[in-house]
């Protein structure tokens, strides 16, 4: 029997969804081939010839689904292919076998679910925002030893849920300076900020 395995990866934007896609591909020892179906100039017929033709060993990414196409309007293009033209593409008889889709999306409840449904997208993966706990991990990866300071870190986060995109951009800026990080002026709730000037 052949296989397709079709995934949807989907969250708040900054949870993570690229990055995931090149760690699997990566631990995989996959390529990825990147589909933009939202150009204009793309076709049904070119959308079917480029599944048709990435590389075996690959994972073909259609980012952004929900940018595209939501749910299903009589007539409604996005673009230049058809709904019809990209679930054909996706699992029509000439879709090629062997092969992981993976599709990303900011918001799962705009997507049409004959878009996915289980044989175009088995398995689907919620990438949510991160809490304290979580932040202050990524701090000690960042300064690592930093003890104190990370507890101080997650403090500071409390009950906040924020993106690990906003967090990481956050560590990055303060790489230099541990103890400006895990203030995180930036990140914090304001009453947690003004209470802690306070103290």
């Amino acid at each position: 029997m052949p296989w397709r395995r079709g995934y949807l990866f989907y969250g708040s934007p900054g949870t993570g969804k690229s990055g995931l896609i090149r760690v699997l591909a990566s631990e995989l020892g996959l390529d990825i081939a990147t589909l933009d179906v939202g150009r204009a100039t793309l076709t049904d017929d070119a959308l079917r010839e480029a599944m048709m033709s990435a590389p075996k060993r690959s994972l073909i990414a259609i980012e952004d689904m929900d940018a595209v196409f939501s749910q299903r309007e009589a007539g409604d293009l996005r673009g230049g292919i058809s709904f019809s033209g990209l679930l054909n593409a996706i699992d029509g008889v000439g879709a090629q076998e062997g092969r992981a889709l993976v599709m990303t999306t900011n918001h799962l409840d705009r997507l049409d679910p004959a878009l996915i449904r289980p044989g175009r997208a088995d398995l689907h993966v919620e990438m949510g925002l991160i809490g304290a706990g979580t932040a202050r991990r990524l701090f000690e990866r960042f300064f690592p030893g930093e003890i104190a300071l990370a507890l101080a870190f997650e403090r500071v986060i409390g009950q906040e849920r924020l993106s690990p995109a906003v967090v990481q951009g956050w560590l990055l800026a303060h790489r230099d300076d541990p103890g400006v990080a895990a203030r995180a002026e930036a990140l914090a709730p304001v009453s947690v900020r003004v209470a802690t000037a306070a103290e």
